[in-house]
């Protein structure tokens, strides 16, 4: 045999051996598994530390609403960011948007909370008396009668009283007035939110009975 012919033998002989050998395909059904499986883990474990932060606090205290429409239309529209009834939907649970949402609602309750109206307007709560029980005592250790202390100062006392409630009224104004003029800019809901919650939209109707309900209210 030729040396010729013996290499074209083998030749064949090796092209039969590949034919008989079949590589096998990378994207089978199970590494599309274990590929998709990865993906939607990592997406997962990303997204559960903003879990922790989506919380609605206790509700301390709300404003007086003049009536229960002025807070109906108040809650389809504020109280997801400005209150601690904050809804938290299926698509704010997983990242990107966990974050996002989270840090809206953060500052939007740090800048205005219908949810704890009563602590968050600083001094307009009067002094409890625990508070008035604790400043006795004060005097007492000091041997100070208590209406020695206070005989000069009642007139002065009053009349800051009397300041710091017009300045809570004043407060209470301002951030009406703040609020009517954002709802007549159209900022108030944000668009954003009014594409993800259209119940928040309101008719020209609504509009003017929130606006009147919020003067009603804040006066």
């Amino acid at each position: 045999m030729s040396t010729e012919t013996r290499y074209e033998n083998e030749e064949q002989q090796g092209k039969k051996g590949k034919k008989g050998k079949k590589e096998k395909p990378f994207f089978t059904s199970r590494n599309s598994l274990i590929a998709v499986g990865s993906i939607v883990g990592l997406w997962l474990l990303v997204s559960m530390p903003g879990w922790f932060m989506q919380t609605n606090p206790p509700v301390t205290g709300e404003p007086d609403w003049d009536s229960p429409e002025t807070r109906e239309l108040m809650q389809r529209s504020c109280f997801d960011c400005h209150s601690n009834e904050t809804r938290w939907p299926l698509y704010s649970r997983f990242a990107p948007m966990v974050y996002t949402l989270t840090d809206h609602v953060k500052e939007g309750r740090e800048e205005l909370n219908f949810s704890e109206w009563d602590t968050a307007q600083g001094s307009s709560l009067p002094a409890s008396e625990e508070d008035a029980d604790t400043a006795r005592a004060i005097l007492a250790i000091l041997s100070i009668e208590p209406a020695t202390a206070y005989a000069n100062g009642d007139e002065d006392e009053e009349e800051e009283e009397h300041e710091e409630e017009e300045e809570h009224e004043e407060g209470d104004e301002d951030i009406a007035e703040e609020m009517i003029e954002e709802i007549l800019e159209g900022s108030m809901p944000p668009r954003d939110y009014l594409t993800m919650h259209p119940e928040a939209r309101f008719t020209p109707d609504e509009e003017e009975q929130l606006i009147d309900g919020i003067r009603a209210t804040f006066r």
